[in-house]
């Protein structure tokens, strides 16, 4: 498994998430490659694969991104497999499942050609939804956050949410910040993997004077500093950097009015049940 880890490590963007890496069609392949190794690992531990046999499980889950999962499931002999996806259904799995993609209205989500704003589309958007069809092949995956209607099928079981925590009162210190303030509390979070850390000083200090100009709010930044660090943030009032937060509970307050994310799919969910900008 140290391979696996390794092999990972060396992709250049978890190495580094705030260097400008110009061909990520490279990087994808690397990525890639790392899921590979990572299932050819597990193929040849014959321990790990027996521990896993004798179990004898019913079901397999797996996400769609990582379409290795199912070769284990075969030599695990499961014989029922649910796939996830933490998007609206992409082509590709909705082809497997047998689920029509009448072009008229339903955006091809492997280009995104066509934003879901367009709706309904007009005939030149269509003409353009039916070659992004047609040249999926030499696209590139553009998840769409946005659903829209389209025919469905009972093999789908739509299950947004499924693990968000419940909400619960604020901890003490957090509850200091949000209290020190009228109505207004900005989060700036980017995940739990990003290392903030590495993010260039000109990058910092243009959220930091940013955050400036808005004296009536109060910023609360999940990142990680140093010594040196802290010495820039001493000089901001509003801002407050925590290494850890609980993401749904700020969230969910009432004097929080924006979310600034990295984008990743919990976060997304969160903000969107919170109504958050």
């Amino acid at each position: 498994m140290s391979k696996v880890k390794t092999g990972f490590e060396d992709v250049k963007w978890v190495q580094d998430q705030f260097q400008v890496h110009k061909n990520s069609d490279t990087e994808m392949v690397d990525i890639i490659e790392c899921i590979s190794n990572f299932m050819r690992v597990m193929l040849d531990d014959e321990i790990f694969i027996n521990s896993l046999k004798s179990e004898q499980y019913d079901i397999g889950l797996a996400d769609s991104v990582d379409v290795s999962m199912y070769g284990l499931f075969e030599v695990l002999n499961v014989s029922t497999i649910v796939t996830s996806t933490s998007v609206p259904i992409p082509d590709g799995i909705a082809d497997l499942l047998g689920i029509p993609l009448p072009r008229s209205y339903v955006p091809c989500t492997n280009t995104g050609v066509i934003p879901v704003s367009i709706q309904p589309m007009n005939f030149l958007n269509r003409l353009t939804n039916v070659h992004a069809h047609f040249s999926e092949l030499y696209g590139y995956y553009r998840p769409l956050h946005k659903k829209l209607p389209r025919p469905i099928s009972n093999k789908v079981v739509h299950s947004g949410g499924i693990s968000m925590e419940q909400i619960r009162p604020l901890d003490q210190e957090t509850l200091k910040i949000f209290d020190a303030v009228q109505e207004c509390v900005v989060l700036f979070s980017l995940g739990s993997i990003t290392n903030t850390s590495l993010m260039p000083h000109h990058i910092k200090t243009s959220f930091l004077e940013a955050f400036k100009r808005f004296s009536a709010c109060n910023f609360i930044m999940k990142t990680a500093i140093d010594t040196k660090d802290k010495e820039l943030f001493n000089q901001y009032s509003n801002v407050y950097t925590m290494k850890w937060i609980n993401q749904r509970n700020i969230l969910s307050h009432s004097k929080t009015k924006a979310f600034i994310t990295h984008a990743g799919a919990n976060s997304i969910n969160e903000a969107v049940i919170s109504g958050l900008k």
